[in-house]
């Protein structure tokens, strides 16, 4: 099942790719099962669907492990006991991206926002100012690998489409591409059962996608050695006239087996869907409003 044949596997920390993991999970590069023309199909839909989300704010609660935040605050690290919030803006239109994140677990919780909004960078603390900068250096500190999310956390829109590379901010449109190129090389089964479609491939990675609820994946299995070693359980809802997931859980055990699973599970509160969002110096008062922050 093609799709978390991901060309972006993160095993070890290490990304691989797909020549190496046709050889890792057992995938006969020229073998082809399921029409090829079938995955296209099924995948051109999925991609097609997330392309409507072009601007979105969400608010996720997350519980676990988001791994390395050190970029928001020195030394914070997370682990599975770890609470965190998560709120995001994200606007392909205007170049607005936007992340804001709070410890929980702080004795005194704060806000930290970094990002981008038209030609300003953004970076600041709830307490604090929140500050504007045009300087080369921070927004070449800001951008990011082109295969990540804007977003410089992880992308919401990616759940069930990536391994444990979401925790790396493995963008979607990244995974679809990739997978589309590879999936004519892999051998694989499309099932169809009551409009969940099923996507199987002969290197233990299973992923169910709801074709009744706009192709958002709902599960993705992937084996290794018989035991679950990837798993995403996702739950969808409606936010206005959108599919959308409302939850979801990312469980992950690719290291040593001495090493505990990582966990993570969040809780997606949707505000707006591609309702236009002002960049640049508006957004910088409304921001530092929203966060209790001072501006100029």
């Amino acid at each position: 099942m093609g799709m978390p044949i991901v060309i972006r596997f993160t095993f070890y920390t290490t990304t691989l790719p797909a020549c190496v993991l046709g050889i890792l999970l057992g995938l006969p590069e020229q073998s082809h099962g399921q029409s090829n023309r079938e995955v296209q199909d099924l995948l051109t839909n999925v991609a097609a669907e997330h392309e409507r989300f072009v601007q979105y704010t969400v608010h996720c609660t997350v519980e676990g492990n988001l791994e390395n935040l050190t970029r928001f605050r020195p030394g914070w690290k997370t682990n599975n006991q770890s609470k965190t919030e998560v709120y995001c803006e994200y606007s392909r239109i205007d170049q607005h991206y936007v992340t804001v994140v709070k410890d929980v677990n702080e004795p005194s919780p704060k806000w930290r926002l970094q990002g981008v909004s038209g030609d300003l960078g953004l970076n600041g603390s709830s307490g604090g100012k929140l500050q504007v900068r045009t300087d080369e250096g921070f927004l070449k500190y800001l951008a990011r690998d082109p295969d990540k999310t804007k977003l410089l956390l992880f992308d919401p829109l990616s759940v069930g489409l990536v391994f444990c590379d979401f925790l790396d901010g493995i963008s979607a449109e990244t995974q679809l591409s990739y997978s589309m190129g590879l999936s004519p090389k892999i051998s694989s089964t499309l099932t169809d059962v009551d409009g969940l479609i099923t996507w199987k491939s002969a290197g233990d990675t299973t992923i169910v996608f709801d074709k009744k609820k706009s192709f958002w994946p709902v599960l993705l299995e992937y084996t290794r050695g018989g035991k679950p070693s990837v798993t995403w359980d996702i739950g969808l809802g409606r936010f206005e006239e959108h599919d959308v997931p409302v939850r979801a859980l990312l469980k992950c055990n690719l290291n040593d087996e001495k090493q505990a699973e990582s966990i993570t599970k969040i809780e997606f509160k949707w505000e707006s869907i591609n309702v236009p969002i002002e960049a640049g110096v508006p957004s910088v008062k409304r921001l530092a409003e929203k966060f209790g922050m001072t501006y100029e």
